[in-house]
């Protein structure tokens, strides 16, 4: 691995053709039918306010369930992070994990403001 391999990838934002980005053969996520409709729910009301992390290969590390809805919606463009080099798998496993786990907490006094029906 050459030095400029040893810095941490820097990230860009693009916006990409949704057919052009491949699907992780090797994605562990997964999702029900019904968790796939909640999804196209939220994006059908709110829009696709969340943007997909691929890698420079446009294998996407963060986003597959979304690129299923967003074929079905007939969407064709959509905001995609991709790093300026590409990534070791080490580095793709960890941007895949990372992207779906919460390091936060919730504030349960602050949440009485929202409401709590959002799905």
């Amino acid at each position: 691995m050459n030095k400029k391999n040893l810095l941490s990838p820097e990230w860009h934002a693009e916006k990409l053709l949704v057919k052009d980005l491949k699907s992780w053969k090797g994605n562990p996520r997964t999702i029900t039918k019904e968790g796939l409709e909640k999804l196209k729910e939220r994006i059908t009301q709110r829009g696709m306010h969340d943007v997909l992390k691929i890698d420079t290969d446009r294998t996407i590390l963060s986003g597959n369930q979304r690129k299923k809805i967003l074929i079905d919606m007939g969407i064709e463009e959509v905001i995609a992070l991709i790093p300026n080099r590409p990534l070791t798998k080490e580095e793709r496993n960890k941007v895949a994990l990372e992207s779906n786990t919460n390091d936060g907490d919730w504030c349960f006094e602050e949440l009485k403001s929202f409401d709590l029906g959002v799905k």
